[in-house]
């Protein structure tokens, strides 16, 4: 148990378990408990959700609404992580608790970041893809984590409370300093708007084909139902809603990309993006936290 502030705004509890997830069970069964229908949950910081505490994050409150006597929800949340771990998750952590719905949670960047170095402190030790001679997207394993300058700064709480807590030392000024010891922080961050792009949508399509093929395997040998959530771009509905605008086509070619390319497979789909542009309309009220990005 723990709890994760920043400034005055969020103060949110989590509770990490014995199976090592931020949940509301204390630990995940390995054996099926045939009176219940269990759930996986795969994402990055959005499943993770050290924002809320961690009996309101979805997951859990799906459980609510389903109820707990007749289901399981269990969670598997890495901040950072792209799409490609999601996969390296399921197949390597996931399975072993024969779920019968993996929910995958995805986010724009999700797909580039699968490419390349990401921004963190352990995202060196994320499953990315690569290209091989043939020119086929291939699967590359984490390598193990090793400790360098960002870890050791990481534990000193006057650090933390600065940075992280309350947030006194600027981004940019942070992120110039992490460049020049760890080079490698900062340089494939992506996000929706550099996707639009027509060169970048092509790769973004070829990775989306490959996960979902990797994705559809896994289903078929361990008989498990597929749902792929896609978030909306919360930044686009609300600049549409002020302008009033509809939002722009290059704002959803990710979701509708998607919403096609599943029909392949038969997965089940969830848009996120008319359902997140409702409620805005309907209240008016934006969607992140002032002091962070979720």
């Amino acid at each position: 148990m723990g709890t994760y502030r920043i400034k005055s705004e969020i103060y949110a509890a989590f509770n990490i378990n014995d199976s090592g997830w931020n949940s509301s069970y204390s630990h995940y069964d390995v054996p099926i408990n045939y009176d219940k229908t269990r759930i996986a949950v795969i994402g990055d910081s959005y499943v993770e959700a050290l924002q809320v505490d961690y009996r309101r994050s979805f997951p859990e409150v799906l459980l609510d609404l389903l109820g707990r006597k007749l289901y399981e929800v269990y969670r598997f949340g890495i901040s950072g992580a792209p799409l490609s771990h999601y996969l390296y998750v399921l197949e390597n952590e996931v399975i072993q608790y024969s779920p019968k719905l993996v929910v995958l949670n995805i986010v724009h960047n999700d797909f580039l970041e699968s490419m390349g170095t990401l921004e963190g402190t352990y995202t060196d030790s994320f499953a990315t893809f690569r290209t091989n001679s043939a020119g086929e997207l291939v699967t590359v394993s984490p390598t193990p984590y090793r400790k360098s300058f960002v870890w050791y700064l990481k534990q000193s709480a006057i650090f933390r409370y600065v940075y992280v807590r309350m947030k006194f030392i600027p981004r940019l000024i942070t992120k110039t300093i992490m460049s020049k010891c760890c080079p490698k922080i900062g340089q494939h961050k992506q996000y929706a708007e550099s996707v639009t792009h027509e060169n970048r949508l092509k790769r973004v399509k070829i990775i989306a084909e490959k996960a979902l093929g990797v994705l559809w395997a896994l289903s078929q040998k361990h008989g498990f139902a597929v749902l792929i959530v896609v978030d909306a771009d919360r930044s686009a509905v609300v600049s549409a809603s002020e302008l009033e605008e509809d939002i722009s086509d290059t704002d959803v070619v990710i979701n509708q990309m998607l919403s096609e390319l599943v029909k392949r497979y038969e997965f089940l789909f969830l848009d996120l993006q008319p359902i997140v542009t409702a409620d805005y309309k309907a209240n008016s009220k934006k969607f992140n936290f002032d002091n962070d990005y979720h």
